[in-house]
């Protein structure tokens, strides 16, 4: 059973991730092959990590795609790109931040 500190430890640094990709929703676009989703998908996520995400994105104004999501479960829809790469580059920018903060997760887009 996990201590306060290590529960303190580990809402810190959840809290860290998410305020830096919260600093990525404004990043540069980058190229495109056409319109689609753009996405942030977290494989290997513990229950309550799962959990904390899906609160801080409701705070944030993030959709959050859980369980009952199918194949988009675990993910964090970031937007449509309309061929211009804003949302695949917010997409990449926010993975590369959570990735920075040890969660394994990767950009993705779905085509139309």
């Amino acid at each position: 059973m996990p201590t306060e500190q290590s529960r303190r430890a580990d809402t810190q640094a959840f809290n860290a991730a998410i305020d830096a990709a919260v600093a990525k929703r404004m990043a540069p676009a980058v190229r495109t092959s056409g319109c689609g989703r753009a996405y942030v998908r977290f494989f290997n996520l513990s229950r309550a990590q799962r959990t904390a995400l899906r609160k801080r994105c409701e705070v944030e104004g993030w959709r959050w795609l859980g369980a009952d999501s199918g194949r988009n479960r675990d993910s964090i829809y970031v937007g449509y790109d309309n061929a211009d790469g804003i949302a695949l580059g917010q997409s990449q920018a926010m993975a590369g931040a959570f990735k920075a903060h040890g969660y394994e997760c990767y950009a993705d887009g779905e085509d139309d």
